[in-house]
């Protein structure tokens, strides 16, 4: 199973640490990082565009992006019934998407996440199983034939 981490300008530094990070205590997962590998200006919409069509390649492929506010990334990768791309600013949300509508992307806003939690954000997220019988999962069943 692949895990791919791409960014925009505003969040390769957090991107970074989390490479760093999973690549160093995560062994579920071949890490993949798209980029960028600078701080200039990218086409944020690209990157996550991108990110979202390898993980649609695969379904059981997850992904990370990191932006300013996660926003611009959302439309882009929602745009597949494959992808279930979720904004969460704490390890709550990322439990409660996980759980709840099987997300496979983490779209993590830099601007509003703090610098001491993404990772801890992202362990939770990449801990937490899918709970077919719960409620919501009727609706991400929804969501799919959409």
């Amino acid at each position: 199973m692949k895990l791919y981490v791409a960014s925009d300008k505003h969040g390769w530094i957090m991107k970074n640490e989390i490479v760093n990070h999973l690549k160093n205590t995560d062994h579920t997962y071949l890490v993949q990082d798209l980029g960028p590998t600078h701080e200039d200006t990218v086409d944020a919409v690209c990157y996550a565009f991108f990110l979202a069509s390898l993980v649609v390649e695969d379904q059981r492929d997850l992904g990370i992006f990191v932006s300013k506010t996660g926003n611009e990334a959302m439309i882009p990768m929602n745009r597949s019934k494959y992808t279930r791309a979720c904004l969460c600013f704490n390890k709550d949300m990322a439990k409660i998407s996980k759980k709840d509508i099987n997300s496979n992307i983490l779209v993590l806003p830099s601007e509003v996440v703090t610098p001491d939690n993404p990772l801890d954000i992202v362990d939770t997220w990449l801990k937490t199983k899918y709970d077919a019988n719960n409620i919501d999962s009727v609706r991400k069943n929804m969501l799919m034939d959409m």
